[in-house]
């Protein structure tokens, strides 16, 4: 507050004023000032506000969006729709608050006389830094205090819509009077109210809406036909196109942004150019959403989708041009955003090469809008990004996108691709469509996560868990690579969660291949290490089946650490005398 920032002092009340400056349309727009009154140690400086005088009209200001928000619950069909459809407009007004702007003919003399009549009074308002001091923190505190209180009333009536109101403004004036009181004790012991010395100075402007600017058209989005047709409600509003304001809710469709001219353009499957002009007298927002499909007019070459929300500030009657590279780029600053990737959705085309012309529309895949909206949230995109979109679109195995694509993905990277579908789309990758995306050998994918590896082998289990189980126990050589690295790399991680994965699975095979893997797979030489790295965790676990337990007895010996102790002390009632005095006997042959 100004005179805490003053003086120092602790903030005590401050008490809506109403102002009436008949401004501007009545019943239209109401807005009030503060008023302030400071306690110091009974003592106060209080401060009240007077409208003076409309200044010049200025250029548009700002906008208002009414918006009545379709729940997509009662009709099917939107003729049939009224404001019990919808959470309509319920604020009752749309507040807004102007920020002041300081000003004064003669500010230092007028902040001056404010501290001598300070002095007089038993305060001090300088505090240290001098007249210029004061004044920054005078215009510091009037600009984060003293708001304009605006209020819109709701005006649409309209179901599941949105209607737009901008405003032109006017500036206002108003004055600034500050005056100084003291609490004294009288003759009797009671305090008293001393008034000091008052002052009037000019010191703020505000902008203020004057005048109803025409703006955009109204927008009618009504959810009742996408939750009719399954379209889950959460991905339901993506269905609207380009401009956006206030919320997807408000977006236009495709078809309805026309007059701003947007065009995009690929050079690249990676970077694209957005473009668009502002016929309007308003500054607007245009938004290309993720999941937006780009279809060019040469049929040759590929679709592309973008992966990155993108951002076009225009400013009235202007355009502007925002390239968007794969890779970190330094971006004009008039734009609010510009960061924005894309990727192809049918591999076995030509690549772009900056000719075509695109026809903006929306993707009639929701795995497709779901993929991208994942990708818009990476800090880095890249061949991974790709791949995931083949494997939906394309259904490509690791092969056919080797052939393509430029890094070759490894084997780890199209896991943690298939992994990520699995995760954040709707997509089920033990369909027949994607067998040929679920090779058993993509096992060895070193950068695989620990999460993942578990999925690949859950999945692989349901889709067939004897072919896969079969490959593990006969390619052990593929592994090798794998315990190349030390014990810290990803490499040798990974091994140790394939063993995992395989020991904790619900197929009883794939647990016994589990054995198989710790007898053929680990190199002898690297056994200590895997042991010790927790490659054996699950020990206990295997040696509970009774099916499993003399097989993994015998894989226990090639193991004799002491990390397996406790799961050979712990065998179940259930275990035979001959496995129990074997159990015993490794237990005594423990290293270390």
């Amino acid at each position: 507050m100004l005179a805490a920032l003053i003086l120092g002092g602790v903030i005590g009340r401050a008490v809506i004023s109403p102002q009436n400056p008949s401004l501007p349309k009545p019943g239209e727009i109401t807005y009030s000032l503060d008023d302030q009154s400071v306690d110091m140690n009974h003592s106060y400086l209080e401060f009240k506000w007077t409208y003076v005088d409309k200044g010049p009209m200025l250029d548009y200001d700002f906008d208002v969006a009414c918006i009545n928000r379709c729940n997509g619950e009662k009709h099917f069909d939107h003729k049939f729709c009224d404001l019990s459809c919808d959470s309509p407009c319920t604020m009752g007004v749309h507040q807004f608050e102007s920020t002041p702007i300081v000003f004064q003919d003669d500010e230092q003399s007028a902040i001056r006389e404010v501290n001598q009549g300070a002095k007089q009074f038993g305060f001090s308002v300088d505090t240290g830094g001098g007249v210029d001091a004061v004044d920054q923190q005078i215009r510091n505190t009037i600009k984060s205090t003293y708001y304009v209180h605006e209020q819109f009333s709701c005006w649409n009536h309209a179901p599941c819509s949105t209607s737009f109101k901008g405003y032109f403004c006017r500036l206002i004036s108003a004055k600034l009077t500050y005056q100084f009181y003291r609490l004294e004790s009288d003759a009797t012991g009671r305090e008293v109210k001393v008034s000091g010395p008052e002052k009037t100075v000019d010191l703020v402007s505000y902008r203020v809406a004057d005048k109803t600017a025409p703006f955009l058209d109204s927008v009618t989005r009504c959810l009742c036909d996408v939750v009719k047709e399954g379209i889950p409600k959460e991905h339901a509003y993506r269905t609207g196109g380009l401009f956006e304001e206030e919320g997807n809710q408000s977006a236009y469709a495709m078809k309805d942004v026309g007059k701003f001219g947007v065009t995009v353009s690929f050079a690249s499957m990676n970077s694209f150019t957005m473009t668009a002009s502002n016929p309007t007298n308003m500054p607007v927002t245009l938004v290309l959403e993720p999941g937006t499909i780009c279809t060019p007019d040469k049929s040759d070459q590929q679709t592309m989708c973008t992966t990155k929300r993108v951002e076009l500030s225009l400013m009235p009657k202007g355009s502007g041009t925002v390239t968007v590279p794969f890779g970190p780029m330094v971006f004009d600053p008039s734009y609010e955003s510009a960061d924005g990737y894309g990727a192809c959705i049918n591999m076995h085309k030509k690549m772009p090469d900056g000719t075509a012309k695109y026809t903006l529309s929306l993707s009639d895949n929701p795995a497709i809008v779901q993929l991208a909206d994942f990708a818009s949230h990476e800090l880095i995109q890249g061949p991974w990004t790709q791949t995931r979109f083949w494997i939906v679109s394309d259904h490509a195995s690791l092969d056919e996108v080797r052939k393509v694509l430029l890094p070759r993905p490894t084997e780890g990277i199209y896991v943690r691709g298939l992994y990520d579908i699995a995760s954040h789309t709707d997509v089920d990758l033990t369909d027949k469509a994607y067998r040929k995306c679920m090779e058993p050998r993509l096992i060895v994918g070193s950068t695989i996560s620990r999460d993942g590896t578990a999925w690949f082998v859950r999945t692989m289990a349901k889709i067939d868990a004897k072919g896969f189980g079969d490959w593990v126990t006969k390619n052990a050589k593929a592994f090798a690579p794998l315990f190349a690295e030390k014990t810290d790399s990803v490499d040798f991680k990974h091994a140790v969660d394939v063993e995992l994965a395989l020991s904790a699975s619900d197929d009883a095979s794939l647990r016994a291949v589990a054995l198989d893997y710790l007898r053929t797979a680990v190199p002898e030489a690297n056994r200590a290490d895997f042991c010790n790295a927790g490659g054996l965790d699950d020990l206990g676990m295997l040696l509970q089946d009774d099916a499993l337990r003399s097989k993994a007895l015998d894989v226990a010996a090639l193991y004799p650490y002491a990390r397996v102790k406790m799961a050979l002390c712990n065998l179940p009632a259930s275990a035979s005398g001959d496995d129990k005095a074997k159990a015993s006997a490794l237990i005594k042959a423990l290293k270390g």
